[in-house]
């Protein structure tokens, strides 16, 4: 790979870029990694050796010119296509959206870098520059000079939600090329059946999870975003990153070796959970936890800590030692919505749904209908058949009985359904009533 770094305090002037080589429709064609462009495009002549069809896939634009240094140059349209970086060690595929061009003489794909601000209604800058200015004042942004060299930059959106903002950036480009750490997320359940038995439970909740982590020079210039007040450069890990969750696990994991094989804390994430059986004991391991946090300079939320109860929200969950049942607080959310109107809300209810499915009998066969309306060949459309289904997946969710917690010494026996609408299966204890089993209960067993 080339490159034409300017000298110091020089910024990029418009094209200067990198070459690579990267395989399209299994061809190896060039990639100008360029960091003056401001969207990814390519030649319509270029593109025909690459991929003969491209026309029928083509989203077609209208009434849109750009100029170059030769020539005027004009849009036919966007084309999806994946792009493959190869790696001897694991390659890299990339979905990617790329504008066709016409009179473009360029033998390459010009991939853009550096992206420009998203428009913003007035409401929508006012709650951004809040956002920024409290980063700032935590130490967690800086603004970027105007002498820095800006390569790389990612636009930032305000999101709301029951009319609060959230600042969320645009880092959906630079995840889809990252390579992925599969470093292993605990499974929720797995997570909290661990809890069986536990008369005590203590919760600890790292500050601001992801942003603890401080960023190396080189990765913040990775992490810039820009906004309509300038471009500001991230000094720890942000939220939305590919691979911040398995990153802050293993760190979490690292801290924490001995009392995770003791078998007494969990950890998910951001997230700790200490178990114990009498009250001195919670105390002195919560001593032990805390004196390992602070020795890392780990920040505690002090609001989302509970110390010492036999009961307590945890993951969407209403967790103890002998029961887990579903956070009311969470479903009342859910059922005061409207009946989906679209495929995205639908997809956000049975996804909701799924998260309880260890809670809702037949849920597979309940909520058929309403999954053939996710199906990208199928119309939505809310009929007789599916508003039923959504009401009584809906009376599932609000009638749904506590699990009590397994007890691991006692064998478990494993009962499948298996019908024309859907596949079950569930595990359940066997249940002795004789303290000492007798040699025919034992063969049962």
């Amino acid at each position: 790979m080339g490159t034409d770094k300017p000298a110091r305090g020089k910024g990029y002037p418009a094209g200067a870029s990198c070459i690579t080589s990267i395989l399209m429709n299994d061809i190896e064609i060039k990639l100008n990694l360029d960091k003056g462009a401001f969207c990814t495009c390519v030649g319509k002549d270029y593109i025909q050796v690459i991929l003969t069809g491209w026309k029928n896939h083509l989203l077609p634009i209208e009434g849109v010119q750009f100029s170059s240094a030769s020539n005027n140059t004009y849009p036919l349209g966007i084309l999806d296509t994946n792009l493959v970086f190869t790696h001897p060690q694991e390659s890299v595929r990339m979905k990617t959206e790329i504008l066709i061009m016409d009179n473009c003489t360029s033998q390459e794909i010009l991939f853009a870098l550096r992206r420009p601000a998203y428009p913003a209604s007035p409401r929508a800058r006012e709650a951004l520059e809040k956002h920024i200015q409290e980063l700032i004042q935590l130490g967690l942004l800086r603004k970027v000079g105007h002498n820095e060299e800006v390569e790389v930059t990612k636009p930032v959106i305000i999101s709301w939600h029951n009319k609060k903002s959230r600042m969320v950036e645009d880092f959906r480009a630079m995840n889809t090329y990252t390579v992925q750490d599969r470093y292993p997320i605990p499974r929720i359940k797995e997570t909290l059946t661990q809890l069986s038995k536990a008369k005590y439970i203590t919760s600890i909740d790292a500050l601001k999870g992801f942003h603890q982590n401080v960023l190396t020079p080189k990765t913040r210039k990775l992490l810039r975003i820009i906004t309509h007040c300038g471009i500001y450069e991230y000094l720890r890990s942000p939220f939305g990153i590919k691979n911040a969750p398995s990153h802050h696990q293993r760190m979490m994991n690292n801290i924490f070796p001995t009392e995770l094989s003791e078998g007494w804390l969990i950890i998910y994430i951001d997230y700790i959970i200490i178990c114990s059986d009498s009250w001195s004991l919670n105390l002195e391991r919560h001593a032990r936890v805390i004196n390992k946090a602070t020795g890392v300079n780990m920040e505690i939320s002090l609001k989302k800590c509970n110390l010492g109860f036999e009961e307590f929200k945890a993951l969407g969950h209403i967790v103890s030692g002998l029961s887990l049942g579903i956070d009311k607080n969470k479903l009342a959310a859910v059922l005061l919505k409207l009946i989906p109107q679209n495929k995205k809300e639908m997809m956000s209810f049975l996804g909701f749904s799924s998260y309880y499915r260890q809670h809702l009998k037949d849920l597979a066969i309940l909520a058929k209908s309403l999954y053939r309306t996710c199906d990208q060949q199928t119309v939505f459309e809310m009929t007789q058949e599916r508003i039923k289904a959504y009401d009584n997946t809906r009376k599932a969710l609000t009638e749904a009985p506590l699990l009590l917690m397994p007890d691991w010494n006692i064998p478990f026996k494993l009962y499948i359904v298996k019908c024309g609408d859907g596949l079950g299966a569930a595990l359940h204890k066997v249940q002795i009533i004789d303290d000492k089993p007798t040699e025919g209960q034992v063969r049962y067993i």
